[in-house]
């Protein structure tokens, strides 16, 4: 009888440990999850990352432009 107890009792235990890994891994990346998404909603992005230079501007049906256009030596 003892013998059958020890036996079933071997049987089950890489089942339940392989269980309980499975379910530590699972709150744990939970847990990095809800951590990477608080801290990107946290972060507040810059409104224009990239601004034009000073003397670029952009003229409708042209497109963007630098320097003065109205100077003959301007490479458009």
């Amino acid at each position: 009888m003892f013998e059958t107890i020890i036996v079933f009792v071997l049987g089950l235990t890489p089942p339940v440990l392989s269980i309980w890994v499975m379910h530590r891994a699972k709150e744990q990346a939970q847990i990095r999850l809800r951590n990477s998404i608080q801290a990107s909603t946290a972060r507040v992005l810059p409104r224009n990352p990239h601004p034009l230079p000073p003397d670029q501007y952009y003229l409708e049906g042209v497109g963007y432009l630098i320097g003065d256009i109205t100077c003959r030596f301007n490479a458009r």
